[in-house]
């Protein structure tokens, strides 16, 4: 019985390299700047792209952006004690 490896929760350097078409990290980092890509610098500064967020992104699904805004509970909707 064959197993499957499960995805990586990120993309490999190899895949960063295939969506943006660029080997060196600082072109790989331009060019998601330049197209508006949510991603990380890790330490190394090698750009870290969520898989969920690539697939989304190469679907043709443009993702909502990350709201801002902190959420609170609303204590005035509970009843008087």
């Amino acid at each position: 019985m064959e197993v499957i490896a499960p995805a990586s929760l990120l993309l490999t350097p190899d895949e960063v390299e295939q969506v943006t078409g660029r080997k060196s990290k600082k072109h790989q980092v331009q060019w998601l700047t330049a197209k508006h890509w949510q991603f990380e610098v890790n330490a190394r500064g090698v750009p870290i792209i969520a898989r969920s967020y690539a697939e989304t992104r190469l679907s043709g699904i443009t993702p909502a952006p990350q709201s801002t805004r902190t959420r609170r509970p609303n204590f005035e909707a509970l009843p008087a004690a």
